[in-house]
């Protein structure tokens, strides 16, 4: 059986609150992240990088989970951005016709200073 652990670790860095994601998101753990997402946005996160540089794999229901947590985003007025993407990452995200959705920057860095 496959592994479908997911982990999430947060880091308030500075005015960004960064959201590390390691391991594979998929239809067995998509409504935690998205979940753990959009209840930061809830309670009033401003800004949220979300590094996906750890992340193995992502399905369909991942990349649902993170439209649904953009949508929460704009409608809170409040950004969300990803960074860190592998390069076969990316290549999902471009086969998908994802890459227009969000706010994607190569590394962490470039994100924070971006988003401070």
């Amino acid at each position: 059986m496959a592994d479908t652990s997911l982990r999430i670790d947060e880091q308030q860095l500075d005015q960004v609150l960064v959201v590390t994601v390691a391991g594979r998101i998929d239809s067995s753990n998509a409504a935690e992240f998205m979940g753990r997402l959009t209840g930061l946005l809830t309670a009033g996160a401003r800004a949220i990088l979300v590094d996906l540089g750890r992340v193995l794999y992502l399905t369909s229901a991942g990349f649902r989970a993170l439209i649904v947590a953009t949508d929460t985003a704009d409608q809170r007025s409040a950004k969300l951005a990803l960074c860190g993407m592998s390069p076969d990452l990316r290549e999902l995200f471009e086969m998908g016709g994802m890459l227009d959705l969000f706010q994607i920057f190569v590394t962490r860095e470039e994100g924070l200073s971006a988003m401070d």
